[in-house]
């Protein structure tokens, strides 16, 4: 069994799906990467048979993202649970630095890092967001914003079943949602 499961849900951008699935094989050593095709009219289908090593889902209908991840949280077998938009990169190695910090800390239920905007390659670009990551209690510091960019978060998939899985009724803030009840317990 992998320690990570990593997200990748996509929706008819099959020329994405490559370098989004080598990014999240590089980004740790023991991962598991689930396609989640949201009801993709195109080659997605046929592309993903060509990636090898991932488990690929599709959904019947279009159900959005948040709908997407939970089918792949349902499907996965990690530990640990990151989330992968099909046009991100995940930088080498973040993913087990990210799972070394839940392993030494076991009452913590999320680890997250900071991100760049990209240019047309992915390289990063320009300061990182946020410029420091806060530690330990964040909560009350979650609720006055959203500081944690899902790419460069990992969460224990225990805490689902505290807290729930992601609400799909809050479209653009399901993700935000998720971190401030994981932060809140």
């Amino acid at each position: 069994m992998s320690t990570v499961s990593i997200i990748i849900t996509t929706f008819s951008r099959p020329s994405l799906l490559p370098r989004a699935v080598a990014s999240a094989f590089a980004a740790g050593s023991d991962v598991e990467v689930i396609v989640v095709d949201d009801a993709s009219t195109d080659e997605t289908a046929e592309v993903c048979s060509k990636l090898g090593r991932i488990k690929y889902i599709r959904l019947d209908k279009n159900l959005g993202t948040a709908r997407a991840r939970n089918a792949g949280i349902d499907a996965s077998l990690g530990q640990f649970i990151s989330f992968h938009d099909d046009d991100d990169r995940k930088l080498p190695g973040t993913l087990d630095e990210l799972t070394a910090i839940l392993e030494a800390n076991p009452n913590a239920g999320l680890a997250y890092g900071q991100t760049w905007a990209g240019n047309d390659e992915l390289e990063p670009k320009g300061e990182p967001f946020p410029l420091v990551c806060y530690q330990g209690d964040v909560f009350w510091r979650l609720i006055e914003a959203n500081f944690i960019s899902p790419i460069a978060t990992v969460f224990r998939k225990a805490c689902l079943e505290d807290v729930g899985i992601i609400d799909p009724n809050l479209v653009g803030v399901d993700d935000y949602d998720l971190w401030i009840r994981i932060a809140e317990r």
